[in-house]
């Protein structure tokens, strides 16, 4: 599991699904028509299987850096799923 280590979605995701068929551990699903990360903390350290696959580079990651969120709020997050 990640601290610091996790997916983010940005506005530029077509919904193609292919992170979702793509995730090792089952944690992205498509909700209200978004694609959504269940629970992006359970992501494995350095994990980018979703990032590898998306061919629109819709898939960014928050590491804890002030880079990583400029990087991956260059579109719309609309990824977490809030409970």
């Amino acid at each position: 599991m990640a601290d610091n280590w996790y997916p983010i979605i940005k506005g530029n995701c077509t919904r193609c699904k292919q992170c979702i068929e793509k995730c090792p551990i089952q944690n992205m699903t498509l909700v209200n028509n978004q694609i959504t990360i269940n629970n992006g903390f359970e992501c494995p350290d350095g994990c980018e299987d979703c990032k590898d696959i998306c061919e629109y580079s819709a898939v960014s990651y928050y590491d804890g850096t002030d880079e990583s969120i400029m990087n991956a709020f260059g579109g719309e997050c609309h990824c977490h799923n809030h409970k």
